[in-house]
Order: C-alpha cells, then sequence, then structure tokens
C-alpha cells in the first residue's frame, strides 16, 4: 500500500537514534505499525516519551495512542496530551503511566507533575506527594504547592498556613506564615506573619528584617538591589541585609528608573509627597549618594523618557525628564539643570497611555 510505504520511510528517517535502531533490527516493524495506523488514522509516530521506557507516542486526530517497544498498539483509546514525563490527560483529567504503559495513577487527578523522582498529586482540591512507583510520601493533606526549586516547595495546610518542605515531606521552614515568597536575588524569604511583612533567612532560623512593614518587595529585573517597603501609607527602600535604610520612609511612592543604555549614568528615584513629585539620585550599593535632590519636590507631574525596551527605542545619548508646573511643561536634564520651558510634552516619546510611570514604578 502507498500508505503504507510512507509511513515506512518517515519511521526509518526520525531524527532519533531510538526509532533509527528500531528500523535496523526489525524491518517488519514499519508495515506493523502503519496497519495500526492505518486503523486510527495514524498521522506522525515519535521517538520514547522518556529515557528510561520504551514507549512511543502516535498523533491522530482524535489525539494521541501509545505503542510498545515491538510497535504494538496497548493503549486502545487516545489521549487528549501526553507530555515526556508520561503525565497524560484525558476527559479532562490527569494520569501517570508505568514503564508498561499501563497506569501507574488513573487519571483522576486534576493536576499531576514530576520532579526528582517524585510525582506530585492534586485530588479534591489537595496536594499528596508519591514517589514514582507510586508509594506515598505524603497523603493529600496540602491546599497549595509551589516548587520553588527541585527540591524544595512551599506548601500550605488545611489551616492556611505557609510553609516549606523538601521532596521527602521533611518540614525546612515551620507552617506558620500567611505567606512565603521567594525573589530572585533576595536574601530570603519575603514571608507574611500576623499580617505584617517581614523577610527570614534561607533556613528559617533568623529574622532579616522584622515584621514590622505593611509590604515587603524585591525586584525581578531592571530594578535596584533593594527592597521596596511600605508601612504607614509611606514607602521606601531598605538594603537587602536589612541593615540600611536606603531610602527613608517619608514618601508616598517611589518611581525607580535607569538609563539602560548608559548603565554607568547611575539610577533615579522620582518620588511623591505631599502630592508633588520631585527626583532624587540613588545607588544601591552606596548610601552615601542616595537622597540628593535632583530636582525639586514642587512639580504635578514628572516623567522620563529613559530608555524603554519593552515600549520604544530612543534615539539620542541622553535621557531627560520632563515636569510640569504651574501648567507649564519644562525640560530638566540628568544634574537638574532646566534646558528648555514652556515646552509642549512630546507624547510619542511615551507609551501609549502616555504614563510612562507606569512602567517605572514598583
Amino acid at each position: 500500500m502507498k500508505t503504507k510505504a510512507i509511513l515506512t520511510s518517515l519511521l526509518c528517517v526520525l531524527s532519533t537514534a531510538t526509532t533509527a535502531q528500531i528500523c535496523k533490527v526489525h524491518p517488519p516493524v514499519a508495515y506493523h505499525v502503519t496497519e495500526q495506523g492505518d486503523s486510527i488514522g495514524l498521522h506522525a509516530l515519535t521517538s520514547s516519551i522518556d529515557n528510561t521506557t520504551q514507549l512511543y507516542k502516535g498523533k491522530t486526530d482524535d489525539g494521541y495512542y501509545l505503542f510498545s517497544a515491538d510497535m504494538s498498539m496497548i493503549m486502545g483509546s487516545p489521549f487528549a496530551y501526553f507530555n515526556e514525563n508520561r503525565v497524560v490527560t484525558k476527559e479532562g483529567r490527569i494520569g501517570f503511566l508505568n514503564d508498561d504503559g499501563g497506569f501507574l495513577f488513573e487519571p483522576i487527578y486534576e493536576y499531576l507533575f514530576t520532579s526528582e523522582k517524585r510525582i506530585y498529586a492534586k485530588r479534591d482540591g489537595l496536594w499528596g506527594i508519591f514517589t514514582i512507583t507510586g508509594d506515598t510520601i505524603c497523603p493529600h493533606i496540602y491546599k497549595d504547592c509551589i516548587q520553588m526549586a527541585p527540591r524544595r516547595f512551599i506548601m500550605t495546610n488545611t489551616k492556611d498556613k505557609a510553609g516549606i518542605i523538601d521532596y521527602n515531606n521533611k518540614v525546612l521552614i515551620p507552617f506558620e506564615y500567611d505567606e512565603i515568597e521567594q525573589y530572585s536575588g533576595s536574601s530570603g524569604y519575603n514571608v507574611r506573619k500576623n499580617g505584617k511583612a517581614g523577610v527570614i533567612s534561607f533556613d528559617g532560623k533568623r529574622v532579616v528584617i522584622p515584621f514590622e512593614y505593611d509590604l515587603i518587595s524585591a525586584w525581578w529585573e531592571y530594578g535596584p538591589d533593594a527592597y521596596y517597603v511600605k508601612k504607614d501609607g509611606k514607602v521606601g527602600y531598605l538594603s537587602l541585609d536589612g541593615s540600611k535604610q536606603l531610602v527613608p520612609l517619608m514618601y508616598e511612592e517611589i518611581f525607580y528608573i535607569a538609563d539602560f543604555l548608559k548603565s554607568t549614568d547611575g539610577e533615579f528615584l522620582i518620588v511623591l509627597q505631599n502630592g508633588k513629585y520631585g527626583v532624587l539620585s540613588f545607588n544601591s550599593n552606596d548610601t552615601v549618594s542616595n537622597n540628593q535632590t535632583v530636582i525639586p519636590i514642587e512639580y504635578e507631574v514628572i516623567y522620563s523618557d529613559v530608555y524603554d525596551p519593552f515600549l520604544r527605542t530612543r534615539t539620542d545619548d541622553d535621557f531627560v525628564f520632563y515636569a510640569l508646573k504651574d501648567g507649564i511643561w519644562h525640560k530638566i536634564d540628568k544634574s537638574g539643570k532646566t534646558l528648555e520651558s514652556n515646552i509642549e510634552l512630546p507624547k510619542d516619546n511615551f507609551s501609549n497611555d502616555n504614563s510612562f510611570m507606569m512602567y517605572i514604578n514598583h
């Protein structure tokens, strides 16, 4: 049959060494597969589904079928989804296959993923942990499961308290916090306890920043090496080790900016205080140069045309500030020198909503 010849050729030119070897060792295999493939409308056959089993995945209009190493079909009904880690989706539920292509975990779970030879499965709203062979490490007792690292997980128990466990369900951080977060580059875990935010060390044995803030947040990227903190309606910056107040908590809002085209130009803060805006110099590694006033806090609005890789491209060599006072726009450079006054704001230089502050605000 023409179809069989095409599929036979397809199987023998698949890029994986495993499939190529099967074609050499078992010449009748491709013909056998096309017989099965003809009957179910097989479009393509991929290589083994993981590195430990000889199970193969076939795609049809109906979904995915599973084939054994000798290429005889061993799953008679299709899956909606089938990833490389033997996780399958069927009729809206998720399961996990064993080495022989049968179900180690029946497709009855709301969510399931694998990590470090462990299976994390959610059923009836609760998470459990199991070995790759199906043994129970932890029954379904957790409400939330967030993987932080291959062997560390933020979990929430049924009392709505968060803690951290390892992949064997050993408690690393006790379940006594309202929330736990981790930011890249931070000095510990951002946690909330009794409604207040603080920071604890990664081993949970030391309080880095006391639980007295309404908000503590580190930066993911494009931001300073500092914690943005809020307390009693005022915001400021703390050093990552919690030992220094880089910017005092005396502002209603702070907007961080830096010239990404010329990274040595330093960092700046547009600050809001008593309903007025100004600009301060800032250096997260040098507290002495912080809080120097570049533009007095006396303007109704301040924008900057600092290079933004997501919104626009700046063609000139230096960014400037545009400040509004008493209905007049002023163009001011990074040293605080007024370059022009009574100008029209160049709206095309800003984001679509004409508010670059939306980007630089924490």
